[in-house]
């Protein structure tokens, strides 16, 4: 477990330079007088975590250091004289060198030998060499390692957690993974993949956690509910009562994943554009059971959100998307039998069995079968047409208050319940 975040000092020399991004720092752990002593600007910890993780309410240097000046500026980490030794010591150098490199810092790693002290402090006013705590420096300087080097080839899950919960930008991640990955004996490219796949898992876990709601505590009348669904549908949308009716049924389906062996995708299709697709599928947000809406998912955000909290997938652009994912149309089309729905992929060094078993709309221009028979073949398809001039309907933003709150409720099934149609 991490040790909480302690006080830090952060000497009046180098809050006088906290904006002057061209002057280094060094990060150390310890006292910070050997290195004002010669003339360069520390930065003492207490603990390792002091510093991890930057942007949260942890106390401490966490806070303190965004107001420092990071683009560009060279930082030195200086935590112990061997980190390989310590994995607590390589966790809080990874976590803190990759949030200073998320501000934009140029991180290096300061190592000495062990025999000259366990700080930075002990090794430069040591009594084991003759040389002046600022040749010693200079000299560490000199030498500074890449980040990297503070990492061993076991340390590659806990690299790819930390590089998830950096939320790095593509272009720094892409070059964070090449750096650590010959380190961890990991392809730079799988490295990134594996990082980029771990945060859209964090990611949706974290929206769905959101999405609360409560069983109607009395028994319900199936056929009343799916009937105020269907009128709901009908105020925002113009579409017929059979396709409404085949829309709410399928916004049922999705609060019984665990009562039903098939789960056909709903497939909203148009001629054109604004026909209401993407109103229905916002109006689904609003109806479903966990809704997870997106208009460009990666193949592996498919099956690892689903595999994780089962939402329902909300994909609007589909004719766009399926053809940048030809891959997720297997994805898609494994979901529909649930003794069927799984997909074996490679989940670090090992294989894995993901769950592909979630309702899934898929909103877009043209006939599903355009992209794929199959998809179709599995799918109640919804048409929708471009309102006539005398169809009227009531915007989305104009919705009564609470109107879609009561019907979730009403729609998850409690103990010893379910709606009856």
């Amino acid at each position: 477990m991490e040790p909480q975040a302690t006080e830090l000092t952060i000497p009046p020399q180098t809050r006088e330079a906290m904006q002057m991004a061209e002057i280094p720092l060094y990060i150390i752990l310890g006292p910070p007088d050997a290195v004002l002593q010669t003339d360069q600007l520390p930065i003492a910890l207490n603990s390792i975590w002091d510093l991890a993780p930057l942007g949260t309410n942890a106390g401490g240097l966490a806070q303190q250091i965004t107001t420092f000046a990071l683009r560009g500026r060279k930082l030195y980490l200086a935590f112990a004289a061997n980190p390989t030794t310590d994995p607590n010591v390589r966790h809080a150098l990874v976590r803190t060198g990759v949030n200073l490199i998320g501000a934009g810092a140029d991180v290096a790693l300061l190592r000495w030998e062990p025999a000259g002290g366990k700080s930075l402090q002990e090794y430069l006013t040591g009594q084991t060499s003759t040389k002046s705590a600022t040749t010693l420096l200079e000299e560490l300087t000199k030498d500074a390692s890449p980040l990297s080097h503070a990492v061993v080839e076991s340390d590659g899950e806990m690299v790819e957690l930390e590089l998830a919960q950096a939320n790095l930008r593509p272009l720094r991640l892409h070059s964070v993974c090449k750096l650590f990955g010959p380190a961890l004996k990991i392809a730079a490219a799988r490295l990134e993949q594996a990082v980029t796949e771990e945060a859209e898992s964090e990611s949706v876990t974290s929206y769905l956690k959101g999405l609360q709601i409560q069983p109607w505590p009395d028994p319900v009348n199936g056929v009343d509910l799916v009937d105020e669904i269907m009128r709901v549908i009908n105020a925002h949308v113009v579409m017929t009562d059979a396709k409404a009716l085949a829309t709410g049924l399928w916004v049922l389906m999705t609060y019984l994943p665990n009562s039903i062996d098939t789960m056909p995708l709903l497939s909203i299709c148009s001629p054109q554009k604004r026909c209401g697709k993407s109103t229905l599928l916002q109006l689904l947000t609003q109806l479903c059971y966990r809704p997870l809406p997106s208009s460009n998912i990666s193949m592996a955000g498919i099956y690892r959100g689903i595999d994780l909290m089962h939402p329902t997938l909300l994909i609007d652009e589909c004719d766009q998307w399926l053809r940048r994912e030809k891959d997720a149309i297997g994805v898609l089309n494994s979901g529909h039998n649930r003794a069927m729905a799984h997909i074996l992929r490679a989940d670090g060094n090992t294989l894995r069995n993901f769950s592909t078993w979630s309702p899934k709309a898929l909103a877009g221009i043209g006939m599903l079968s355009m992209h794929a028979d199959t998809l179709s073949d599995r799918s109640i398809i919804v048409t929708l047409d471009r309102r006539r001039k005398n169809q009227t309907i009531t915007p989305l933003r104009s919705a009564p208050a609470g109107q879609f709150e009561r019907m979730l409720d009403r729609s998850l099934p409690g103990p010893n319940r379910m709606p009856k149609i």
